[in-house]
């Protein structure tokens, strides 16, 4: 079925699908590479940011955050009666995918020499789907230019708040 095609709803659901597909290739990548980052981050960053690194049992708790509250929150915009509030609950998922290529996979993929944890689908998959995302939720009226730009000025500082929260999160779970 051509894209256009789906209904917005669908269209919803696929974006929780795009960042599920990219949560499994971290899922399944990350333990190979945590001994490389750490590594790095050794050598480069400053001294206190070590303890920004996850043990695998703190990433992988995370991760599962990472995909439930974005799934609760399709599922609640997805649900009931249309409303704005809902179109743009997805809105700032997609919004928080879209940064997500650009901080941190393109740049820990060029530290890491080529490849870092998901970079394969935040390019391949993400980056794409977020364009198409945007382009049918502006040509529906689903959200606004102005709440557009909300949603991603909003969206980065918040990725970098639930990724420590949800570490925090993963620390507390895993011991």
């Amino acid at each position: 079925m051509p894209p256009d095609k789906l209904s917005y709803t669908s269209v919803q659901w696929l974006a929780f699908a795009c960042l599920a597909l990219h949560n499994l290739e971290e899922a399944l990548t990350m333990r190979a590479y945590l001994p490389r980052i750490r590594e790095l981050l050794g050598a480069h960053a400053p001294a206190g940011l070590a303890f920004a690194i996850p043990t695998p049992a703190q990433f992988y708790a995370a991760l599962a955050g990472a995909t439930l509250i974005p799934l609760i929150l399709v599922i609640v915009a997805t649900t009931g009666k249309p409303s704005k509030l809902k179109f743009y609950l997805v809105a700032l998922v997609q919004a928080q995918v879209l940064l997500n290529v650009f901080v941190p996979h393109v740049p820990a993929a060029y530290a890491l020499g080529g490849y870092a944890p998901g970079l394969v689908t935040a390019v391949l998959v993400n980056l794409p789907f977020s364009v198409y995302f945007f382009r049918r939720s502006l040509g529906e009226s689903r959200v606004t230019r102005r709440g557009l730009l909300v949603m991603l000025l909003v969206a980065l500082p918040l990725l970098l708040l639930s990724i420590r929260l949800l570490y925090a999160l993963g620390a507390s779970l895993a011991r």
